[in-house]
């Protein structure tokens, strides 16, 4: 499969215009032209076959004559704008399209147009293209809106997953965001609400009394008092019991992000960590330690909150 990038389908050379692959074969047989009127040279074999609706436009009797150049073949006016257009009969060929990194702008138009024509394998292949981990991780609520009001299911899971490190009330605003319906931005409201509740119960305050009661941490500097420490600070959790305070501010403090934002990697920021291990440096037995446990304690956290929001279902919704 060759490969082409998703250039217009001009380019210049002086003063000339020259056309690009794949619009620049010599047995085209008909000319799509543009909204802002640049000229496609396509097949209409694969197009027809790519699309019901191109098949039953090449249908209709075209100005006669057998044409000698791409100047004098038949010409289809259509609504859609080069950028467009170029996009989506590029996918319609056999060939390997890579779309630029811009896009997402521009996506919209093309989805609508993929559709208005029943391109069902542009469709397919654009759906692909939109799982990328970049795009996704750049533009996620963008990404969720286009993939709830074209039916992309695993997209707008993937997306919404990706929305969790952001204030959904704080995202900037993007023209993008009115193809979805209020129903789509709803389920994603609540998913960020149960995606919280579901962090904060991993690391909510009350798990100390029974992390403090397990094997795992029996003989931690986290929970337990050795002989001589100065730096102990005991902080009172519920009623009868008492826990360091490191450990209990650090909690704190990722409570209070996942709060808002239910990353799990939160766990392990290291401002979080380096104020524990700064709390106890001063002294020799649990500044020794306290490195590796407090990660330890952070990557149980980091676990137990991606288990946890892993199970929380978005319920999708066109």
């Amino acid at each position: 499969m060759s490969q082409t990038e998703t250039k217009d389908a001009f380019a210049n050379e002086g003063d000339q215009r020259v056309l690009t692959a794949p619009f620049n074969s010599h047995d085209a047989d008909i000319i799509l032209r543009s909204s802002d009127k640049v000229s496609f040279p396509v097949h209409k074999f694969l197009l027809s076959r790519a699309s019901p609706a191109f098949e039953t436009m090449f249908s209709l009797p075209q100005p006669g004559g057998a044409p000698i150049s791409t100047q004098e073949l038949p010409a289809v006016e259509l609504a859609e704008d080069s950028q467009t257009l170029d996009v989506i009969l590029r996918l319609c060929y056999p060939i390997e399209v890579h779309l630029p990194d811009d896009f997402i702008d521009r996506a919209q138009p093309v989805l609508e147009a993929a559709r208005k024509y029943a391109l069902d394998g542009v469709m397919e292949r654009l759906g692909f293209r939109l799982k990328d981990a970049r795009m996704i991780a750049t533009q996620p609520l963008r990404l969720y809106a286009l993939a709830c009001a074209y039916g992309f299911e695993d997209v707008a899971r993937k997306a919404a997953r990706e929305t969790l490190r952001d204030d959904p009330l704080d995202v900037p605003y993007s023209s993008t965001l009115r193809c979805m319906t209020g129903g789509a931005y709803h389920r994603l409201l609540q998913y960020h609400r149960e995606c919280r509740r579901v962090a904060c119960d991993a690391v909510s305050e009350k798990n100390l009394i029974i992390w403090r009661g397990q094997s795992l941490w029996s003989s931690s500097v986290l929970f337990r008092l050795h002989g001589g420490c100065r730096v102990w600070k005991e902080v009172f959790v519920g009623e009868a019991y008492s826990i360091r305070g490191i450990v209990v501010n650090y909690i704190r403090a990722v409570y209070d992000v996942v709060a808002v934002t239910p990353v799990p990697a939160a766990a392990l920021r290291p401002s979080f960590l380096e104020a524990a291990i700064r709390g106890v440096s001063t002294c020799a037995q649990c500044g020794h330690a306290i490195y590796g446990e407090i990660t330890g304690l952070g990557e149980m956290l980091q676990s137990d909150m991606e288990k946890s929001i892993s199970e929380v279902v978005l319920v999708f919704e066109q």
